[in-house]
């Protein structure tokens, strides 16, 4: 929870402004944290807070097309040539 805390603050610095909703995953800690927060007085009572394992995963979900299919292809035959070697057991 005080790791989930000094990100919210940090991120509230950076952007000047406290975010008017806040989506997170089912991390509990990030929830009480949030609600903490908004009961110190550190962020604004009227901040949605709302719940989704999906939408939170945007940034990680954006390099899922970088690496091509021929990657995992040349993969596995490099690793079929290695077996092939003469000191390979």
């Amino acid at each position: 929870m005080k790791a989930a805390k000094a990100f919210f603050r940090k991120a509230i610095k950076h952007q000047g402004q406290p975010p008017k909703t806040i989506t997170l995953d089912g991390y509990a800690a990030s929830h009480r944290a949030v609600r903490e927060m908004k009961a110190d007085g550190l962020l604004p009572e009227d901040t949605k807070v709302r719940s989704s394992k999906y939408l939170n995963n945007l940034v990680e979900q954006d390099h899922r097309n970088i690496k091509s299919p021929d990657e995992s292809h040349a993969r596995l035959q490099a690793f079929q040539e290695c077996s092939d070697h003469p000191l390979s057991y």
